[in-house]
């Protein structure tokens, strides 16, 4: 009994001390990263980063995978020169803030606008008998897209991940577009860089996986950019939508609609023209695949190099420098994604069914083994 209390004094006073601390330290990221539908934060490599402490005092930090490891003070300045999934660690006085396996450097990565605690919060944005925002709707809104920031590095994007919360639709042979735009004088979208199209009935039945948009070749983009998403069918039992985070007034706004006539009093007529919705502040379930170029060669120079693709009914086989080879279920999930692969890929570990395989600019289906209908 004796021992029993003495272990009780040793370790209730760090037990009490763990439940008093400062719960309003927190870590702000750096402003050249973004966030990422898995919960994780993604930087570039060879970028200085600067990481802040709000909140608290006494700030040590300890970087898994930076140069420097290990610093102190509140803002602090790090960089990574390999990719990886790594810790982070901030100690400010009696409070330790961790995020493990949170930051991911570098890579290929889909990112978008919204935060892990706002995560629970996506849903479809009703308009009563008008339809949806981002999505089938009434008020003759044609188009919607979303911003994003300039990437600190050279990079390039080869598909987009949507996530929609209503799926319903009658007009399945019609065609949604996706597009990457680049603003214009006054901000909004303008210029197409790219543009991809997929059917409505290629839409992805769940409101937890995505729907993946891909383009024929990767596109480059320095600069601010926005993702276009347009074709939503508006005939009666049509009910598409994507998810969103609604936000306060004067909270991050990231998305735009392009409607005609005036926006404010609904009166239709005129030319369609770009507003930012910052009468509701939200973000759209968009997440592009940002693929930052770690060599001197970009992604986008190498997929337009000649390759071949070709299905043996066991292996693929690739031409030589193939630069990137991706395997897709049926239903878009990422299944392999591999830089570099070898010439010839055996796919003993794939279970019996189809599969889109993605090399470079090539792309094709394959059956697995045997499938029954």
């Amino acid at each position: 009994m004796k021992k029993i209390l003495l272990l009780l004094a040793t370790i209730l006073p760090a037990f009490i001390s763990a439940l008093a601390q400062d719960s309003s330290v927190s870590i702000a990221w750096p402003a050249e990263g973004y966030q990422n539908p898995d919960g994780k934060f993604v930087v570039p490599l060879n970028t200085p980063l600067t990481f802040k402490a709000n909140g608290g005092a006494d700030w040590k930090w300890t970087f898994e995978g930076a140069t420097p490891a290990e610093a102190q003070g509140q803002e602090v300045t790090v960089s990574y020169d390999a990719e990886g999934c790594f810790d982070i660690v901030l100690q400010a006085g009696e409070t330790t803030v961790s995020h493990t396996k949170q930051l991911m450097a570098g890579g290929n990565n889909f990112v978008w606008n919204i935060l892990p605690s706002e995560q629970p919060l996506l849903d479809v944005i009703a308009l009563a008998w008008y339809g949806w925002y981002g999505g089938t709707n009434f008020l003759d809104m044609k188009k919607f897209a979303e911003s994003f920031h300039q990437p600190s590095q050279a990079a390039t994007i080869d598909s987009v991940a949507v996530y929609f919360g209503a799926y319903d639709a009658v007009s399945t042979d019609k065609n949604l577009t996706l597009s990457i735009a680049t603003p214009n004088d006054k901000g909004m979208p303008g210029a197409t860089l790219a543009t991809t199209t997929l059917k409505v009935s290629e839409i992805v039945p769940s409101t937890t996986k995505p729907t993946y948009f891909r383009f024929e070749q990767p596109v480059a983009v320095d600069g601010d950019f926005f993702v276009v998403i347009e074709g939503f069918p508006s005939e009666e039992g049509d009910g598409i939508a994507m998810k969103c985070v609604r936000r306060a007034i004067g909270e991050l706004c990231t998305v735009y609609h392009q409607v005609a006539g005036d926006s404010q009093t609904f009166r239709p007529g005129g030319n369609y023209t770009w507003y930012q919705n910052v009468d509701d502040p939200a973000s759209f379930a968009i997440a592009p695949r940002l693929c930052y170029n770690s060599t001197s060669e970009p992604d986008a120079i190498s997929a337009t190099k000649s390759s071949t693709l070709r299905f043996d009914g066991k292996r693929l086989l690739l031409s030589e420098g193939t630069a990137r080879l991706q395997i897709f279920s049926l239903d878009g999930t990422l299944l392999l994604d591999q830089s570099r692969p070898a010439t010839v890929v055996p796919l003993a570990h794939l279970k019996p069914g189809i599969y889109v395989v993605r090399a470079d600019n090539n792309t094709m289906k394959i059956c697995v083994g045997r499938v029954s209908l």
